[in-house]
């Protein structure tokens, strides 16, 4: 039997009431914490900044920022290493008394309102998730039943089904907790071969029995089976770089697969360079497993599968290292990086926009006499 998720307070909702927790991982706060103020201005809920492995240095920044305004709050979740996205997650939740379960990257700026449009949604169902990478491209973000993956930019099946994202999110405690409680199921990436038999005939009714589930995916499908309702809503207010703290640190500006992406980036101009780039994830996308599959399941990707996960992690890997650099120059007195060669012209088109954003809000913060590091 479905359960029936309806909402459990008699009250209109209020955006004041929301906490969204925030993980920062090592090498981010310097470069990430001035985001914080784009949101603070933004909305009025509270957000909770958690260290995560961080050095001393950034955990003192955080716990200063937290000091200054009464709608943050600062904690550590572990002083030595980083732990996985998911464990931190599962943690948060232990914790967490309030209705809602609210989270959110650490690489997600805010250019205006954007609550309201949250709660709206709220109303009428159990999820509501936002924030796609501004690298994302359409084949990023919708999911056809006959692939072998579901990815964290993943949002809509091609059935219609929301599979929502774990970048900016708001569940509602009680349905989580029922379903957490129900299965063993947990926040971390999980593996088809890990999953309990009874879960996996779940999955296969409704056709998202998939080789592995990013972050919370696995949690959110199983919500869906149980006939909890998810919305995604395209927040223009929030942008979201994705992939940010997973390249902190190595100050790349951008990587070669090969001498592909070399013809891609010194011949191609247009549409000439889409169609290199598209040659190249082809190319890569055959010739190896892709990160997390056994060589015998990447055999059973579909091909455009294959050329897709290779695009998807092209894209995300070089957006992330441009913005790495792109930030560290408006702090460290260094060189900003040129604007990365992703062969989609309205992601590249995003990233532009972005960045003259961040330096905005930089230079905001310098004429307000606040410290953007």
């Amino acid at each position: 039997m479905l359960y029936s998720y309806m909402a459990f307070h008699s009250y209109p909702m209020q955006t004041s009431e929301l906490q969204f927790n925030i993980i920062f991982t090592p090498y981010t706060a310097k470069y990430l914490s001035p985001f914080i103020a784009s949101l603070l201005k933004w909305s009025d809920c509270r957000y909770l900044l958690i260290a995560n492995g961080c050095s001393q240095d950034d955990c003192n920044l955080l716990e200063s920022i937290a000091s200054d305004n009464p709608r943050l709050d600062f904690t550590v979740v572990s002083e030595t290493e980083a732990l996985e996205h998911g464990k931190v997650l599962r943690w948060l939740f232990e914790r967490n008394s309030s209705p809602w379960f609210c989270f959110m990257d650490s690489d997600i700026i805010a250019t205006g309102p954007f609550l309201d449009q949250v709660v709206e949604r709220l109303e009428g169902c159990d999820v509501v998730s936002s924030c796609a990478p501004i690298w994302h491209a359409p084949e990023d973000i919708h999911l056809p039943t006959a692939f072998r993956r579901l990815q964290g930019s993943h949002i809509q099946t091609d059935r219609g089904v929301c599979v929502a994202c774990a970048y900016f999110v708001v569940f509602k405690s009680e349905p989580l907790a029922d379903i957490l409680q129900m299965t063993g199921v947990d926040f971390p990436v999980q593996r088809w071969e890990n999953i309990a038999p009874e879960l996996q005939q779940k999955l296969q009714d409704v056709h998202l029995d998939k080789f592995d589930y990013d972050t919370a995916k696995l949690i959110a499908s199983l919500m869906i089976e149980q006939g909890a309702r998810f919305e995604y809503v395209w927040l223009d207010n929030l942008i979201h770089i994705g992939g940010f703290s997973a390249e902190a640190g190595d100050g790349l500006p951008f990587v070669f697969r090969g001498g592909v992406d070399r013809l891609a980036l010194k011949f191609g101009i247009g549409p000439l360079r889409r169609l290199f780039f598209y040659l190249a994830d082809i190319w890569y996308g055959l010739r190896s497993p892709a990160p997390g599959l056994t060589a015998e399941q990447h055999r059973q990707l579909p091909f455009a599968e294959k050329r897709i996960l290779e695009s998807r992690r092209r894209k995300r890997l070089n957006t992330a290292r441009y913005f790495n650099i792109f930030l560290r120059s408006l702090i460290d007195d260094i060189p900003a990086p040129p604007l990365p060669a992703l062969g989609h012209a309205p992601a590249e088109q995003r990233i532009a926009a972005v960045s003259e954003q961040i330096r905005e809000l930089h230079r905001e913060l310098d004429s307000t006499g606040q410290s953007a590091d």
